[in-house]
């Protein structure tokens, strides 16, 4: 891939420009509105009183009803924000979003719905307090009854409250951990001690931030039933001041900048798509600070380099040449000699977390991603290291002997016990060479995996590789940059050409590939021109059908990890037809990555929507500005990295960045049309490769089940039952078609398949679930990648010779109202 350098340019922009930038607020100037407030307490909203307003706790949820007219006009207008704070539980998140929805429906739909991030709180929103916006910390306990969260609020008597902002509105006061430490000299300090409240002044403050920091206080005097204010400049503090912070210690005593910088600018240094790409983050919070990439702090006084725990030494090296270059620009106002702080994560001086209102130090540890595949296997160790301790014990006093004495003398010990085997002989007949009843299954043999024949690789896919699509009855060559893209509404002729080890002989493949929505007359070129290219050959290629979702092992593996199926695709070559050619215009596109390791992974094309996603899997989100690769808590970082590639050649240069499940910003769920339900699947209780589909059925006369491999959503078989095995759970899809003995035995199977398994270690934790053709949930469908709602009705069987009667009927009709009309 070529090296692109990082456009520093692009980095030059004043910081009052960058001030100045709409925050996505549609509210202007000179507005007149009025606010409700309700915070989420057991699932409902509970309003608050209008002089508590503004005041939030950093464990809790809210919902905020901004209702507001521009005059002259007297039309009402409305804003609905959902506020969460870093703390809050995710059953309070949900229930903000909900009572969001509901607010929104209850006022006509008209609502602007803006879900904010506790220390991402546009400028609009701090703007309708006035200038009284508080965190605190705390909250109301969860919802759920099953969890061991308890209400939580200070109660030490003691608290820190950090003032940001020169004026009404931008101003607010979030709690901070009382310490030294926390205070720097840039700011303003409202220290709760007692009966005092005492506002502390640092020197490299102004008057503004004084007379804002003056209106908090009163706000704490009131909350925290203290009795005065007392005003405390920097150097000058009581013995009283120091005590309630535990004692004097350092922090951050910033000398003033040689330029003035409106505020601190933070950059997102990565190469994730292979190259330095490098992205201001506006309106920062800590936890934009990603701990697998490169941030660089632009502070006024210094550019601090932050290095992620997981960055590699190519961000590292890439990142230190353009701070370098940042620093060395003129257009930038930086001193030359401003020095460059490289700090790495989770050793960050107070001079550095000055500039991240409320910095949590166990934030990272906090939010640490775990691989659930080596969770799962010590929980399994653990689990196994528990039972090995539980054996069972002889009993050794008195009174225990009597019990298990009594217990033994239950126990019918002439009764015979007939062996599982010599059962079955006795009511099914002995296995004497004749052929036993047909509805016998061995269910433990169909736990044995077995491969089909398309899955053995011929080779290890570094062959020579040629692409056409089928375009007007032609075959069109496809450019070399863009192999392995598929569209799902075409069909194409792939020629693999390899030769064996120790060979110079040149063997040859032709797959011809069908898109599920690829016309009848272009699957029948692709059909017509691989025959031709198998005879202009001499005959000596194998000729390989492949169907979209069926995709051998091979050949995804000829593509190196970079296939991916997109949306759209040419018209049908014939005249008479009303197709025309389709592609995504909407620049929002969702791709779900699949694979398990990079040379065989995929993407394919789903939905724009939020059920569209499933914990178990990566998914790109490709929008027009920038690309999200969004990593579902169940995926594994082999996965991750595989995604990565799929998510460099989608965004065609565009910034990737990585979002870990459970932490999206508001513009993800935007550009999905809304936050909503999608399969956020338990891990399974053992680790399963892949699921595994069975067919369930007695179209022989005999019942039986059958492993299908590979496959896709088209294998589900409306006239009758399937298996799907995902490790977790067991699945029975009942097809609309399936008789009713077909239904009743393939229950059965699936909890006689879940006693087989040699995997299983709880087997009576293994669900059954049941579910029926046309109403699947998504646990279901999230294991069919690119899943269509609207398949089976597509096709469907009609008999030609019915279909054409019923035409002539309607035509008859038809021409019967036209002649009664014109009479």
């Amino acid at each position: 891939m070529t090296e692109v350098e990082p456009d520093i340019n692009a980095l030059k922009i004043s910081a009052n420009a960058a001030a100045a930038q709409d925050d996505n607020t549609p509210a202007n100037a000179g507005e007149v509105g009025s606010v409700e407030v309700w915070r989420i307490e057991d699932f409902e909203k509970v309003p608050l009183p209008p002089d508590e307003c503004g005041q939030f706790f950093d464990g809790d949820s809210y919902v905020i009803l901004y209702t507001y007219t521009k005059p002259p006009s007297t039309t009402k207008e409305y804003i609905i924000y959902f506020w969460q704070g870093n703390y809050s539980t995710q059953d309070e998140e949900g229930a903000s979003a909900l009572h969001a929805t509901e607010l929104d429906e209850k006022l006509g739909g008209t609502p602007v719905q803006v879900r904010v991030t506790q220390g991402k709180e546009p400028q609009h929103f701090r703007a309708i307090f006035h200038g009284c916006m508080v965190i605190h910390a705390g909250g109301k306990a969860s919802g759920f009854k099953n969890v061991d969260a308890e209400d939580e609020e200070d109660t030490d008597g003691i608290a820190l409250y950090h003032v940001y902002g020169t004026n009404s509105e931008n101003t607010y006061g979030i709690h901070a951990e009382e310490k030294a430490a926390s205070l720097t000299s840039r700011d303003c300090f409202c220290l709760a001690y007692g009966k005092t409240v005492y506002l502390w002044i640092g020197k490299g403050s102004n008057d503004a931030e004084e007379m804002a920091a003056s209106k908090i206080a009163e706000i704490l005097k009131k909350k925290l039933y203290c009795r005065k204010i007392e005003k405390v400049k920097e150097g000058k503090e009581p013995a009283r001041f120091w005590k309630g912070l535990g004692g004097k210690g350092d922090y951050p005593k910033e000398r003033h900048s040689q330029y003035e910088l409106a505020r601190p600018r933070l950059f997102h240094c990565s190469n994730f798509t292979g190259f330095l790409q490098v992205e201001e983050i506006l309106d920062f919070a800590q936890s934009d600070l990603n701990d697998d990439d490169v941030m660089i702090l632009d502070a006024g006084v210094a550019l601090y380099l932050w290095i992620g725990a997981g960055a590699n030494e190519q961000e590292k090296l890439k990142a230190v040449e353009t701070a370098k270059e940042y620093v060395a620009d003129a257009e930038t106002k930086l001193t030359k000699k401003a020095s460059i702080v490289t700090i790495q994560s989770g050793k960050e001086p107070a001079c550095f977390t000055q500039y991240f209102a409320g910095w949590e130090d166990e934030f990272f540890e906090r939010n640490k991603w775990v691989d659930p595949v080596a969770k799962m296997e010590e929980e399994a160790k653990a689990a196994a290291a528990e039972a090995k301790d539980d054996l069972p014990l002889e009993p050794t006093t008195a009174y225990a002997k009597a019990v298990f004495a009594e217990k033994d003398k239950a126990i019918d010990h002439d009764k015979p016990v007939i062996n599982p085997e010599a059962y079955y002989d006795l009511t099914h007949g002995k296995d004497d060479g004749k052929p036993r009843k047909s509805y016998e299954i061995d269910y433990a043999a169909l736990h044995e995996k077995k491969v089909s024949e398309t899955e053995d690789l011929v080779d290890d896919g570094n062959g020579k590789i040629e692409v056409w699509r089928i375009e007007d009855f032609q075959k069109v060559p496809v450019p070399k940059e863009t192999y392995g893209q598929f569209y799902d509404g075409d069909s194409y002729i792939v020629l693999y050409t390899y030769t064996e080890p120790n060979s110079t002989t040149e063997k040859y493949i032709i797959y011809f590939w069908q898109g599920n929505h690829s016309s009848q007359d272009e699957k029948g070129a692709s059909a017509i021109f691989t025959a031709v290219a198998d005879e202009e050959l001499g005959g000596l290629p194998i000729q390989v059908r492949v169907t979209q979702g069926k995709e051998p092992r091979h050949f995804r593996k000829i593509f190196k990890g970079a296939m991916i199926i997109r949306y759209g695709g040419v018209a049908s070559g014939f005249n008479n037809t009303d197709e025309v050619d389709t592609i995504d215009t909407d620049n929002v596109e969702l791709y779900h990555v699949y694979g398990k390791s990079d040379d065989v992974t995929m993407g394919v094309y789903v939905e724009e929507k939020a059920a569209s996603l499933t914990s178990r899997d990566c998914f790109v989100l490709l929008c027009k500005r920038r690309t999200t690769l969004w990593v579902g808590s169940g995926s594994t970082e082999g996965e991750v990295a595989a995604a990565a590639k799929i998510a460099a050649i989608v965004s065609n240069g565009k910034m990737v960045s990585k979002v870990r499940e459970g932490k999206e910003p508001a513009s993800f769920w935007k550009a999905l049309g809304g936050k909503g339900e999608y399969a956020k699947g338990r891990q399974a209780t053992f680790a399963l490769e892949d699921p595994r589909l069975f067919k369930c059925s007695d179209a022989i006369g005999a019942f039986s089940i059958s492993e299908i491999t590979p496959f896709a959503q088209e294998d589900l078989d409306d006239d009758d039952v399937m298996m799907l095995d995902t490790g977790g759970n067991v699945f029975v899809w009942v097809g609309k078609g399936a008789n009713q003995d077909e239904r009743e035995k393939s229950m059965e199977s699936a909890a006689k398949y879940i006693d087989a398994s040699p995997h299983r270690k709880n087997k009576d934790k293994s669900i059954i679930v049941q579910c029926f053709s046309g109403e699947e949930p998504s646990v279901f469908t999230q294991f069919f990648p690119g899943w269509d709602p609207t398949l089976l009705e597509k096709t469907k069987f009609v008999d030609p010779y019915q279909k054409k009667l019923q035409a002539e009927k309607e035509a008859a009709a038809a021409a019967a109202a036209a002649s009664w009309w014109w009479q």
